[in-house]
């Protein structure tokens, strides 16, 4: 894994019946068994089980935090997108095709 990198997190079930959470973070894992170290909690799906639908529903892990501030971010100009374009080692029409939604259109 790269460095500054995180796995994919898995819930996974102990012998004992209680859920935690697995993932890697900078190639070394760590478990959640509870939400407390980060002010949050484990709970499971508090919706009801009947209003839920197939297995195929999207679905995430969500955390957050009272004091978050959350903001959206403007457009990209091009020569951000050609920026990223070479970062990502990719040609500029595939990364303008990506970020199109996002590029400002001046």
């Amino acid at each position: 894994m790269p460095k500054n990198s995180l796995s994919y997190p898995k819930v996974c079930k102990r012998k004992d019946g209680k859920y935690y959470i697995d993932f890697k973070l900078n190639n070394k894992r760590y478990r959640l068994f509870s939400g407390r170290l980060i002010g949050s909690s484990l709970n499971p799906n508090s919706y009801p089980a009947k209003l839920r639908k197939s297995k195929a529903s999207i679905s995430g892990y969500y955390f957050s935090n009272i004091e978050s501030k959350y903001f959206g971010l403007g457009k990209i100009d091009i020569d951000q997108v050609k920026d990223y374009a070479q970062r990502r080692n990719i040609d500029l029409k595939t990364a303008k095709k990506w970020l199109n939604p996002n590029i400002n259109d001046i």
